[in-house]
């Protein structure tokens, strides 16, 4: 246990009991890019104001309608409850989120700048969702030339050259 001096937040430190040999939870879906986000700022939100993640996690999840992120986040409220670090719950939703996502909130955790972490990681994510956008928005054009070309051509092959044929 921490003493009141330290400036460990709470959520960093493990309860040895509640650390369990069991495997990471197999990924029953990937959270969407937007979904990362979402989850990212809640948590961003919740350290910045100092409440309690598992009790914020637990509420926010009650909050939510259903899908992959409020599986996630209620899985999160729950092991934060068990006694994990945040670190620790994460890299049991190994396959949900990305990798690295763990790993990157123990270092901010470990360096005291959490927030500027999660920050970081919330301008990536927004960063690809644009990058992505940005790709599919420039392929459309081109993939709907290709698309009625290859329909004209097939139209040509198939009514107007035979047509030619019995001409000839």
């Amino acid at each position: 246990m921490s003493d009141s001096s330290d400036p460990t937040p709470p959520y960093a430190e493990p309860a040895p009991e509640a650390i369990s040999a069991e495997p990471p939870r197999t990924a029953r879906g990937v959270l969407s890019v937007d979904d990362l986000i979402t989850l990212n700022e809640e948590i961003a939100g919740m350290a910045r104001a100092g409440l309690p993640l598992d009790q914020g996690l637990a509420a926010l999840a009650r909050e939510m309608g259903g899908g992959r992120l409020q599986q996630v986040t209620q899985q999160l409220a729950a092991d934060l409850q068990a006694g994990l670090t945040l670190p620790q719950a994460l890299q049991r939703q190994q396959g949900r989120v990305p990798p690295f996502y763990a790993a990157l909130l123990a270092a901010g955790i470990r360096s005291g700048r959490i927030g500027d972490v999660l920050a970081t990681l919330t301008f990536y994510a927004r960063s690809i969702a644009d990058f992505r956008a940005s790709v599919a928005s420039a392929l459309f054009y081109p993939a709907v030339v290709l698309a009625l070309g290859l329909a004209l051509m097939i139209f040509v092959g198939f009514a107007v050259l035979p047509q030619f044929v019995h001409i000839f």
